[in-house]
């Protein structure tokens, strides 16, 4: 029977990539209505969310590069969900007077966004599924400062 890999999902590095993400988003965030008129921030929180996102998958991606560094698709969902916690206070505090445009902003997020989700799937060292004969051979690290040796291209 196949089991969850737990540490992979809730492991130290996880809580913080969600917390800097979301303290990030929040400081941006705030900033944002601080400085914009009501008819435009909407329009900014959802650039801004978009970018913060974009540049947390980006970055998985540059520490695949990296020798001394590995991409996890489960940091890149870290990061946005801090991202999208964080501009949680933002759009709530902006979203009494403007009417939210949702679908066109989650049409842009899935054409560009979930391409690269599905690159870093691929490039994935660590699996949140397990065989239990395998768990001897998995690595127990955060995922960061690992070696590539495990791949085959």
């Amino acid at each position: 029977m196949l089991e969850f890999n737990t540490r992979v999902l809730f492991g130290a590095d996880k809580i913080a990539h969600f917390s800097t993400y979301a303290v990030i988003a929040l400081c941006i965030g705030i900033v944002l209505i601080s400085v914009t008129s009501r008819t435009h921030r909407l329009r900014g929180l959802s650039f801004i969310w978009f970018i913060l996102v974009l540049i947390g998958v980006v970055e998985e991606y540059r520490q695949f590069l990296l020798p001394d560094r590995t991409a996890e698709l489960w940091d890149a969902v870290a990061n946005i969900l801090g991202v999208s916690t964080g501009m949680l206070l933002p759009l709530l505090f902006s979203i009494k007077k403007e009417a939210l445009p949702v679908a066109r902003y989650f049409v842009i997020f899935f054409i560009i966004l979930f391409p690269l989700f599905l690159g870093l799937a691929e490039i994935n060292e660590r699996h949140i599924i397990i065989d239990p004969g395998e768990i001897n051979h998995v690595d127990s690290g955060s995922g960061h400062g690992g070696s590539r040796g495990g791949r085959h291209f």
